[in-house]
């Protein structure tokens, strides 16, 4: 595993960099073409409201997590940054009240726990190959036995428990807590508001290499891409905004869901 650092690459190997991202490297597998329009050709994007109450959601727990949690004020603090995620009110009265149930729940959870605060909305960066991966990890904290990386998620689909070693953000997220403390275990879970269900691993020197390789073939495989050719799948097509009939810029994406 060569993981190498940003500050011992010459001035050429850092302009060759390209910027990627958990989210680049998902988009891709979901469809080539999605990632070409998004990252290539950079057509603009279409953010509904459950991604702006997930956003809302982060900057609430990003606000109180290692304080007394107080119902009251987290409930005040999303309304305070609805107005800065969703200024358009497109957040309906259904999505609040599973903000505010979900904002419950979770005071409910930990009222009485204590947490001991790394780090939150912890930037990080990783160079591998010829890739530069970047992101937010949404908080990290210290448990007696172990660094413990956490990464809310507000929306319903779930990974499956099973699945949850071989996921490739808890992976990433992983490797990159383990750049920052490297003689210290590392846990990484998914934490998905709705349900209260937590999916985690403790990655293994083993499991951090095989997060390195698997990101570093699909960048490579990324990087090779001379056409970005349209998924197979039609699901995908049906919430992407590239597809849809009142802007079609993806024809194929089009003509398959008109079928």
């Amino acid at each position: 595993m060569k993981i190498r650092q940003i500050e011992n690459l010459s001035d050429l190997e850092r302009m060759s960099l390209i910027d990627m991202s958990y989210s680049r490297l998902d988009t891709y597998e979901m469809c080539p073409s999605k990632y070409f329009y998004t990252y290539i050709q950079k057509e603009d994007r279409v953010f509904g409201a459950a991604a702006s109450m997930g956003n809302v959601l982060h900057e609430v727990l990003e606000d109180t997590v290692g304080d007394p949690l107080d119902y009251d004020h987290m409930i005040d603090l999303m309304h305070k940054h609805r107005d800065k995620y969703d200024p358009d009110h497109l957040i309906d009265d259904k999505l609040m009240t599973a903000g505010r149930d979900m904002i419950g729940e979770f005071v409910d959870r930990h009222r009485d726990d204590y947490f001991d605060v790394i780090g939150k909305e912890k930037e990080f960066e990783v160079i591998i190959g010829s890739a530069r991966i970047r992101g937010y990890i949404d908080l990290i904290v210290r448990d007696p036995d172990k660094i413990h990386v956490v990464d809310y998620k507000s929306g319903r689909w779930e990974v499956s428990a099973k699945d949850t070693p071989k996921n490739l953000q808890v992976g990433i997220y992983a490797l990159a807590t383990s750049l920052m403390f490297p003689d210290e275990p590392i846990y990484a879970e998914l934490y998905y508001l709705r349900s209260g269900r937590r999916k985690g691993h403790l990655f293994t020197p083993a499991d951090m290499e095989e997060v390195y390789e698997v990101v570093l073939e699909k960048v490579n495989k990324i990087i090779d891409d001379r056409n970005f050719t349209a998924t197979n799948e039609r699901r995908p097509c049906t919430f992407c905004d590239f597809a849809k009939p009142e802007n079609p810029i993806c024809k194929t994406g089009l003509a398959r869901l008109r079928r």
